[in-house]
């Protein structure tokens, strides 16, 4: 309201179970015409401008509330004969089927009766009056709603207390709720379609971009039914022309932007979840790093295997220290390509069409430090060295890596203990690179020590595996160093605090290792004799105990 907009007031929405609504709206920034066909977001608008409340300038109240989840009201295949999302008729097994002793609806009195003598199963649902429709699509209208309260820059959300149908994707959206473009964690871009009765909307977008050009040109793809479904509804939601979501797009090549204010740091990894449905191949990311002499730049790609299976997957590219993102407004930052098994015509690679849904781009290593939450001063033993160009290491001697000792103080560290299920620390890939991966049952990753936060010292590009390995050995903060081959990458680690599975690749020029620093046994602590004396004998020996006789 005018009265309301006079106190800088925010908003408090809550039908974001339709998560189409509010769409266009120029008082939260959600800016869309037919003509130009991608959603974008206006930071201008009155919701998304900060204000000055007595405290600093802070983002206003903007928040929604995701509350339609229950069975009874909102789920068609609930039974009739059941009370309430606690009855025994919907609860005793886990995916809500109805159990055995929840009789028909014409005998409700006995619907949790288990003394009865002829359990029934029941004969009706409620239907149409379960207004989102069947439960299989309560997990698919959860996550377009979570995606679209980041894309609209809210501040809070309100959830239920009951049913939530995804706990991690709640516990993203925590990170994301009133974070801009510089405190956000990571930006993204669900490549997206939907046929508004007034035209086509394309894409959400929360600071990294897609657009099509006259040279690379996308389709929509992956059509999914819209929420409300059958047999609560058979139109979808009122604002859409089909009931259809298009939630990726399709094309040989697909180029990304990031917004020119987004930081992502020293060690960015991007994250792209896509439909493997082409055909044998690979999906390559194409991106740029600083040349060694500081001069220019070099492209580089990093590939993940594709097979054709039908499967939704998420290949993980972890770019290192050197990746370069300065291209301005909407050219292109990196580029998705499509690549098939074998070559083309006169030995160039044939593309392939890559089929991509969601791709983000995760902050790492943050050039600013994080704010501390006390102003102890931080342990010596989680405190990071410089990085700044250090004198050569001492190239690392000729040692046997099957085992560390004083004399041979690194090795290769081929424990699996603790590493996710399938997944191995040496798995080799290429005995002739001594270069290893983490098994079949572990895709391209690897296992390996936990890469991120306290342990991490550092990431940089070395020359070879030789190298990193005596950048630790020669480093006395170190005691574990990462490499991968895809990119040069060395990261030393101060210590191994758990095991994870990390992308190294699985074809010729890839793989990894993970090295680990001999560390001397501790010695028995040496016992100093009291000088106290010992008290004086007992007065007369104890007396003999004599064996009684069986």
């Amino acid at each position: 309201t005018t009265y309301g907009e006079s106190f800088e007031w925010g908003e408090r929405w809550g039908f974001i179970e339709n998560y189409l609504y509010r769409l266009p709206e120029e008082r939260s920034g959600q800016t869309w015409t037919a003509e130009q066909e991608y959603l974008t977001v206006d930071e201008d608008s009155y919701m998304l401008t900060p204000h000055d409340y007595g405290q600093g300038e802070m983002l206003k109240w903007n928040g929604e509330e995701a509350e339609e989840w229950s069975l009874s009201s909102h789920c068609s295949d609930y039974p009739n004969c059941a009370n309430d999302d606690e009855d025994e008729c919907v609860t005793q097994t886990a995916d809500y089927e109805t159990h055995s002793f929840c009789v028909a609806s014409d005998n409700a009195e006995g619907c949790n009766d288990k003394n009865q003598s002829n359990w029934l199963e029941p004969t009706s649902t409620v239907g149409a009056e379960g207004i989102f429709g069947p439960l299989a699509s309560f997990n698919y209208r959860w996550f377009m709603a979570t995606l679209r309260q980041s894309q609209m820059r809210t501040t809070f959300t309100v959830l239920p207390a009951y049913n939530l149908p995804s706990a991690p994707s709640t516990c993203w959206l925590a990170r994301q709720l009133a974070t801009d473009v510089r405190s956000t964690p990571d930006a993204w871009v669900l490549l997206s379609q939907f046929e508004f009765h007034t035209g086509t909307v394309k894409n959400w977008e929360r600071f990294l971009y897609q657009r099509d050009t006259d040279e690379i040109v996308t389709r929509r793809d992956a059509r999914i039914s819209q929420t409300p479904a059958a047999p609560a509804s058979s139109n979808g939601q009122w604002m859409t022309a089909q009931p259809y979501d298009w939630i990726a797009r399709a094309g040989p090549r697909i180029d990304l932007a990031l917004d020119d204010r987004f930081d992502a740091g020293r060690c960015p990894v991007v994250k792209v979840s896509f439909f493997d449905s082409v055909g044998s191949g690979s999906l390559l990311l194409f991106y740029n790093v600083s040349s060694p002499d500081g001069e220019g730049l070099q492209e580089r790609n990093m590939s993940f295997p594709t097979e054709g299976d039908h499967r939704v997957k998420t290949a993980t590219f972890p770019l290192g220290p050197h990746a370069v993102f300065n291209a301005t407004g909407y050219s292109t930052d990196m580029s998705i390509r499509g690549q098939a098994s074998g070559s083309g015509s006169g030995g160039a690679s044939a593309e392939q069409e890559v089929v991509v849904s969601l791709v983000r781009v995760i902050k790492g290593c943050p050039e600013t430090a994080l704010p501390t939450l006390s102003p102890t001063p931080r342990p010596s033993f989680s405190r990071a060295p410089s990085l700044n160009p250090s004198p050569r290491p001492t190239p690392l001697p000729t040692v046997d890596l099957a085992s560390c000792t004083a004399e041979s103080p690194m090795c290769e560290l081929t424990d699996d203990t603790g590493c996710p299920s399938g997944c191995s620390t040496a798995s080799p890939l290429d005995t002739s690179t001594g270069l290893y991966y983490g098994g079949e049952d572990c895709g391209s990753n690897i296992c390996t020590c936990y890469l991120w936060g306290g342990p991490l010292i550092g990431t940089e590009t070395v020359e070879s595996q030789e190298i990193c390995a005596a950048k630790c050995m020669n480093s006395s903060d170190s005691s574990h160093a990462f490499y991968t081959e895809n990119n040069n990458g060395c990261t030393l680690l101060s210590r191994c605090i758990t095991m994870v599975s990390a992308w190294v690749g699985t074809s010729s020029g890839q793989g990894g290792v993970t090295y680990r620093k001999y560390i001397a046994p501790t010695s028995a602590p040496t016992v100093t004799p009291s000088p106290t004396p010992l008290p004086s004998p007992l007065p007369s020996p104890l007396p003999t105990l004599q064996p009684t006789p069986v």
